[in-house]
């Protein structure tokens, strides 16, 4: 399997923002998680050619524990490569739940990442999950306990305005 990457222009804000950029792997391939499920290298491939959203620039929201009411940054770059999903991007330090994020990250407390997507095509394994072979990403949230035990935060910055060292 090659490499397969993407980067988009999500959430360049005004320039007094302050940013925290953060990056790990939000999926494994290829390895059943807590559920049962694995999902295949090839899972994301419309996502990296572009066909995802009927949108111009499809987004994928960072949010905290999966609430939809609870978005604390933004996803910038994504990268396939033989060991899953990895993705980099930034906390939005002006929402007050995405300073916390960065609190308990930073001590130590939170360093899971989950993703939420749409299973569009799937076998099912021997063992009653599903081996997710195409897949919609929704979205990337920061996670207390992650369905994949690996996927997790690899780094994460302290604040800054810089956009260049935050993306």
């Amino acid at each position: 399997m090659g490499i397969s990457s993407r980067t988009t222009s999500a959430g360049m804000a005004s320039d007094k923002t302050l940013y925290a950029p953060i990056e790990g792997y939000a999926a494994i391939f290829n390895t059943p998680d807590e559920t049962g499920d694995s999902i295949a290298p090839t899972a994301f491939d419309d996502f990296f050619s572009g066909i995802v959203i009927p949108a111009a620039e499809p987004r994928v929201s960072m949010l905290y524990q999966h609430k939809v009411d609870c978005p604390i940054g933004c996803w910038n770059a994504f990268r396939a490569d033989k060991k899953g999903l990895f993705v980099r991007g930034v906390l939005l330090l002006g929402s007050s739940k995405a300073k916390d994020v960065l609190a308990l990250v930073k001590g130590g407390a939170l360093n899971g990442l989950s993703i939420g997507f749409r299973a569009q095509s799937f076998t099912r394994r021997a063992d009653g999950g599903r081996h997710i072979l195409k897949a919609q990403l929704w979205e990337v949230s920061i996670v207390t306990f992650p369905m994949a035990s690996q996927a997790r935060i690899s780094s994460i910055g302290g604040a800054t305005t810089d956009r260049s060292s935050a993306a």
